[in-house]
Order: structure tokens, then C-alpha cells, then sequence
């Protein structure tokens, strides 16, 4: 049961990030289009 609890923790620590990046990364687009439509 350690070996799984100890997999479980590096898959969430690898999954968190990721949701943190594309989090951002939305972010920057949501400017972008915001930019865009004031330019026109």
C-alpha cells in the first residue's frame, strides 16, 4: 500500500502544475482576444 500511496502523490504532484500552466495559459489568451476586440 505504500508503493501505491507514494505513486498517487508524484501523480498529483505531475497533474497540479499542469492544471496551473493551462490555467495560465487561458489567462493569456482571454487578453489577447480582449486586446483584439478593442483594436477593432
Amino acid at each position: 500500500t505504500e508503493i501505491a500511496d507514494d505513486s498517487d502523490d508524484d501523480i498529483n504532484d505531475v497533474e497540479v502544475p499542469g492544471v496551473v500552466i493551462k490555467t495560465d495559459e487561458h489567462q493569456n489568451i482571454d487578453i489577447n482576444l480582449n486586446n483584439i476586440r478593442q483594436k477593432t
